[in-house]
């Protein structure tokens, strides 16, 4: 078997670890209970261990007598080479101040013995192992995946999986979330206190046939689009894009990783003194990157292999393990993934957690929705699954969503918006930027009095069918919202002084008294409404309907007997007492200084271009519409968000943002020639005028937009009907605080008087681009296959809202958001997502570095995977797990005894020395060089060819012999039961 195992590196880790774990367990265990002969056991002198037994030297002497008894000369001498790291590697897994607590554990665990679960688990293993060599498929698929070619030679190892690991081992949180854990499950199992079924949910078998069920349905994925290979490559270079990331200025210790060059190696800096690369690298072509050999491997200029990892422990490294250069500088072009993008959304994700938003999503989707019993066709209910019902408000806005994409040219919206986005991302950002710092303050100014109830759908109800009419031609060649986004373009200077001069209108009551608004003093905007309902019930000869003739003055387009009409004109007479009442009695002198207070703050001019569109068109009396369908919902509804209204409109986002309409009315939508105003256009018609749409249960909607509302307002009205509005609220709430949240830049200086105040995740804003062309590139811009497209989606995300996953998973958050554990495990869960001072604990970036391996590496550098093999696999190990087939209880059963049992954590005090690499991560673990002492042994034996189904047969059987050797584990078992 050894022989076998040492024949692959992939499976040397592993290997080596459980034989030093169990061969040392299964001795010293010996050792301490029979007082047999220990001539052979010596005092430590290894690193690690303080005197006593010598694990180390009792695995070596073990591993050492199995290859000479077998003859293998060779693999014997590579082992004596290598004789101090292997016994150093071992004792520092089980120093003796660990070893020492072995008996006890060994004690405790020995009623496992007694009642049969370890029996019972080796023969559930044995059972595996007879399945795999039946099943031909998972065989060749295994011999397959283990003998995959490898990436080019020092670009991907297990150095971040190894770091990841060893941190997540170290969290001082572990030994608490681990016990709670325990007793989450314990309280979720579906037995009582003496074993028997109580009818509850057990949660462990939930989550196993979960990852059954997943497994099982892996399938070969189809071949990417290279347009979509193209844009998640841009997609991944942004995550790892640098951030400076300044409302975070102190992340901890640094957490590197290193740039890939085009071959898939890590990228080599070039000498800044000499512009050439360091020796050993060459660059004989002057294309920039280090020469490599066929197989992908930097060379020198001999043309020999460079063997130089970007991070280890020989040659010259710093702290971190990185690869130093001649002159002190580094080979490799390394980075901080703690400044990157990647970095930041992992921030926003811990903050989250903080908040439990899981948890709270989980009680409001379990609120929102009644749940259905399925027993699974069997008559035990702890197999029972509690799915959703399809009466849901939940699937219908879901599904909704779908209808939307599959009705809309949304793919050309999202490109031509990435498009304007990366055309200027700098502008773009600190519009955002301003946007956002402007909704916060917003908030905090709000009024405490919220808008009437219903008031603001309401106002939608009164609105929509007039913004409908807004993207209906109407006899035009053009609809009036195309018309708006083109002035844009041709109003620019105009448009740009509206939104401070609405600002000064609802901030002020009089603006040429300086007199504000408050809750006795009408706002100038809500004055001039009011107005316009005056003015609507007036109609005057040779000028008509009184409030479209001033609308129809405002654009310009207005005359009397020929002679155009302005609006000085207009205020002067409307300013003589008996021309007012006689021209429209209704309109009061208090509303005149309305007007010209419109005209005083730069909004009328601001406004003429709107009124230009509507007028021309012929469509003054849908401009006119919409200004009475606000003045009937202002004071219900507008009066109370006018100072969150005027905090935004100051901001200088607004402009900002209207320049970002003015450049969708230049740019292109890629491949088309299309401007991007358009495809809003577009947009906004199909969802608003394309006609009647049925929802998921057959009855019609309006339009898609009405489909959309109305799933949104189906789902708060449950929410109030079932009492859990106040958690949708606080929800909305955690959501809008995190996303919204800002910080002040003292610009260096302690003068408060400089400081300026940011949005936090201001790296989001600069990437979005990016973010929209890799989801534009997703969906199909073809109509046939867009719908088929949407109506796949649709079908998949309905079923899995309606299956076992979702009823898993949300039982799973549920029993975590109710029990008396939550507070630990939530503490630990976003303790995960939080950088620690101590680099030794910071699973943060341990976490980021694995991240960051994954997709620095190219689909064309990565490890090379037969698709099918890996199905076949997972499939295998999918019917394994499946609990309705009892395969693995026994192991199961044991699991979660030994974990029990183990209440001095002696289990998780070997793991965490097993993968220990020292405070910076950039020491070998124990299980490394172990890996590595086994991949000496495995060049010695002459065993380099690549893994047949044959070899992965013989080791099956080997396994299998050992476990079933009468006088082998069985025979140690029978002893321990008999004591």
């Amino acid at each position: 078997m050894l022989s076998a195992l040492a024949r692959r590196q992939g499976a040397q880790r592993l290997a080596c670890f459980v034989l030093a774990v169990a061969q040392s367990t299964w001795a010293l265990g010996c050792y301490q209970t029979t007082g047999s002969d220990h001539r052979r056991i010596a005092s430590s002198t290894a690193a690690g261990a303080t005197g006593g037994v010598n694990v180390g030297l009792i695995l070596y002497d073990t591993v050492h007598h199995s290859l000479e008894a077998k003859g293998e000369t060779a693999q014997l001498a590579a082992l004596e080479a290598r004789k101090a790291d292997f016994v150093d590697a071992v004792n520092r897994i089980l120093p003796s101040t660990v070893s020492g607590n072995l008996f006890p554990t060994l004690v405790k665990l020995r009623p496992l013995i007694v009642d049969g679960s370890f029996e019972d688990a080796l023969a559930d293993v044995d059972g595996l192992l007879a399945d795999l060599l039946v099943d031909r498929s998972a065989l060749d698929g295994l011999a397959k995946l283990l003998s995959a070619s490898p990436a080019p030679a020092s670009t991907r190892d297990l150095r971040t999986t190894s770091l990841l690991v060893n941190r997540l081992l170290a969290y001082p949180e572990l030994e608490q979330a681990s016990q709670a854990v325990l007793e989450l499950l314990d309280a979720n199992d579906g037995v009582d206190e003496n074993g028997q079924p109580n009818g509850e949910r057990n949660l462990v078998r939930g989550l196993q046939a979960l990852v059954s069920r997943q497994l099982l349905s892996f399938q070969p994925a189809p071949g990417t689009t290279s347009a979509v290979a193209q844009h998640l490559e841009e997609l991944a270079r942004a995550l790892l894009s640098h951030q400076p990331l300044k409302a975070f200025p102190n992340l901890g210790a640094k957490a590197w990783a290193v740039r890939l060059d085009v071959h898939g190696n890590p990228k080599v800096l070039a000498d800044p003194a000499t512009g050439r690369l360091p020796a050993p690298f060459v660059d004989a072509d002057n294309d920039g990157v280090a020469d490599v050999d066929a197989q992908g491997r930097p060379v020198d200029a001999s043309g020999a292999p460079i063997d130089l990892p970007a991070f280890g422990a020989t040659g010259a490294r710093d702290a971190f393990g990185r690869a130093l250069a001649p002159g002190g500088g580094t080979y490799y072009d390394y980075f901080d993934v703690k400044r990157t993008l990647l970095s930041e959304l992992l921030l926003l994700a811990g903050e989250l957690a903080t908040r439990d938003v899981t948890g709270k999503t989980a009680r409001l989707v379990d609120g929102l929705t009644d749940r259905v019993r399925n027993d699974r066709g069997t008559p035990d209910p702890s197999d029972d699954v509690y799915t959703l019902s399809p009466n849901s408000p939940v699937v219908d806005l879901a599904h909704a969503q779908f209808e939307v994409i599959e009705r809309t040219p949304l793919p050309d919206l999202l490109a031509g918006l990435a498009e304007v986005v990366k055309n200027d991302p700098q502008h773009f950002a600190q519009m955002v930027d301003k946007l956002v710092v402007a909704l916060k303050k917003a908030s905090a100014a709000a009024q405490t009095v919220p808008a009437a109830p219903g008031g603001g759908q309401a106002l939608l109800n009164d609105l929509l069918p007039l913004l409908e009419d807004t993207l209906r031609p109407r006899g035009r060649n053009t609809t009036a919202m195309r018309a708006l986004l083109q002035a844009f373009n041709t109003e620019q200077r105009r448009l740009h002084n509206l939104p401070v001069s609405f600002a000064n209108m609802m901030y002020w009551h009089d603006y040429r008294q300086r007199i504000p608004a408050d809750a006795t003093h009408k706002s100038v905007m809500q004055r001039l409404l009011d107005m316009m309902v005056e003015a609507d019930r007036c109609s005057a000869p040779l000028m008509g309907n009184m409030a479209e003739f001033y609308l129809k003055v405002m654009a310009g387009e207005q005359r009397i007997l020929g002679i155009p009409v302005t609006i000085g004109t207009v205020h002067f007479l409307l300013d003589i007492g008996f021309l007012r009442r006689l021209l429209c009695s209704g309109i009061k002198a208090s509303d005149v200084r309305a007007l010209k207070d419109f005209n005083d703050t730069g909004a009328l001019e601001a406004m003429k271009p709107i009124a230009k569109v509507f007028v021309q068109r012929g469509e003054v009396t849908l401009l006119k519409d919409i200004m009475l369908g606000l003045q009937r919902h202002y004071d219900t509804v507008m009066r109370p968000t006018e100072p969150t209204a005027v905090a935004v409109l100051s901001s200088g986002a607004v402009e900002e943002l209207f320049e970002v309409f003015d450049d969708m009315t230049r740019v292109q939508i890629p491949g088309s020639n299309q401007v991007v105003a358009d495809a809003l256009a577009d947009t906004l018609q199909a969802l608003m005028t394309g006609g009647q749409v049925l929802d998921r249960r057959g009855q019609p909607h309006r339009s898609l937009a009405a489909l959309l509302l109305d799933s949104l307002d189906s789902l708060d009205r449950r929410a109030t009907q079932r009492g859990i509005k106040p958690l949708l609220d606080q929800l909305t709430s955690d959501l809008g605080e995190v996303l919204l949240a800002t910080y002040v830049d003292d610009q260096g200086t302690p003068d408060p008087a400089d400081d300026v105040e940011h949005w936090k995740w201001q790296g989001l804003a600069g990437s979005l681009g990016k973010v929209l062309s890799a989801a534009a590139a997703s969906i199909p811009s073809d109509p046939a296959a867009r719908a088929q497209w949407a109506n796949d989606r649709q079908r998949d995300t309905v079923a899995f809202l309606l299956g076992e996953d979702m009823g898993t998973l949300l039982d799973a958050f549920l029993a975590v958001s109710t029990s008396p554990q939550k507070a630990v495990l939530n503490r630990a869960f976003a303790g995960l997502l939080q950088p620690q001072l101590d680099p030794s604990r910071d699973i943060f970036g341990a976490l980021l570095t694995l991240v960051a391996d994954g997709l620095a590496h190219k689909p064309f550098t990565a490890q090379r995977v037969d698709a099918q093999a890996l199905a076949d696999v997972l499939h295998f190990l999918g019917r394994q797990l499946d609990p309705a087939l009892h395969k693995l209880d026994g192991v199961v059963k044991l699991l979660r005894g030994i974990l029990h049992a183990d209440d001095g954590l002696f289990l998780l005090h070997v793991a965490r020395n097993a993968f220990d690499k020292g405070p910076y991560g950039a020491d070998p673990s124990p299980v490394e060089v172990l890996g590595d002492v086994f991949g000496d042994l495995r060049a010695a034996g002459g065993n380099a060819g690549p893994l047949t189904a044959a070899d992965v047969e013989a080791m099956v059987d080997d396994l299998r012999q050992l476990l079933n050797d009468p006088n082998g584990l069985p025979a140690i078992i029978r002893r321990l039961k008999g004591r």
